[in-house]
């Protein structure tokens, strides 16, 4: 749930700053970042596994008046788990999510979401 409602201002697709890519070697092409990527990879690959009994709980918070939840709720979350495409599609999937979270437009994103979060809600950086 976003704070003061969605702004979508939060571009990167997930928290992957510009220091945890330094620990993992520093680029994308590092042994420890390609192990990074095949463990989110894997680890996505099983979420989807679950994909009916996620759709299912989040089915329910429809029902709620929490603003976050819209009419196109689950079918947006059916398309991120990426329900309709072959594992290995699935996986090129995430292999880009990933790699696309190391651009630098999101590291800025982030990091201005991040100073946001600790002037509005207290949230250390």
């Amino acid at each position: 749930i976003s704070p003061g409602g969605n702004l979508k201002f939060e571009r990167s697709h997930f928290k992957l700053s510009g220091e945890m890519l330094e620990l993992m070697g520093g680029k994308p092409d590092a042994p420890q970042f390609k192990w990074f990527m095949a463990q989110t990879v894997r680890g996505f690959l099983a979420l989807r596994e679950h994909a009916d009994a996620i759709c299912t709980l989040v089915t329910l918070m429809t029902e709620t008046d929490f603003p976050c939840f819209t009419d196109q709720s689950i079918t947006n979350l059916r398309a991120r788990l990426c329900c309709e495409k072959t594992e290995r599609d699935a996986a090129e999937f995430m292999s880009y999510k990933v790699i696309d979270s190391c651009a630098a437009i999101s590291f800025f994103t982030t990091y201005l979401y991040d100073i946001f979060q600790s002037f509005s809600n207290g949230i250390d950086m």
